[in-house]
């Protein structure tokens, strides 16, 4: 299994969600031997509001490319995240590689909020309420297209 960390405070205002990954990978351990993590994905900034596009972008994009790779690797993967922002990037590699192979996939989305919220329509402005949204294709073009032109779902 390929086990992604992305720990970043990116779109948040919380800068202790960075912290999310290693806390799980603590309660954890040891991973079994088939386990093992790569490539963390780290970018230590709380921006917010627009200024979080393209830090967000830049990390979405690694992690579209290692779960775009593990699917076509048929390999099984999980991102750990205390932050939202990272199911774009998990979800538009893990789709790209699906449509790559002709195969059909789809995502149950399970929340307490829809985070289908885009920069028109959220308060508060915070990019963590807006992945669905973005997965959908609303939003962004730097965060509706990574991976690909279409959006993912």
């Amino acid at each position: 299994m390929d086990i992604y960390a992305y720990a970043t405070a990116i779109g948040s205002p919380d800068s202790r969600i960075h912290s999310g990954p290693q806390t799980l990978l603590d309660a954890c351990m040891p991973l079994p031997v088939s386990c093992h993590i790569q490539h963390p994905l780290t970018i230590s900034t709380t921006v917010t509001g627009k200024e979080a596009i393209v830090p967000a972008a830049h990390l979405n994009n690694q992690l579209a490319t290692l779960t775009r790779e593990s699917v076509l690797q048929s390999h099984y993967f999980l991102t750990l995240s205390a932050n939202h922002t990272g199911a774009i990037g998990t979800w538009s590699g893990a789709m790209a590689a699906l449509q790559q192979q002709n195969q059909a996939g789809g995502l149950i989305w399970i929340d307490a909020h829809m985070d289908s919220h885009t920069f028109a329509t959220s308060i508060s402005q915070h990019l963590y309420g807006m992945p669905l949204a973005i997965l959908l294709g609303y939003g962004e073009d730097k965060l509706t297209q990574i991976a690909s032109p279409k959006p993912a779902l």
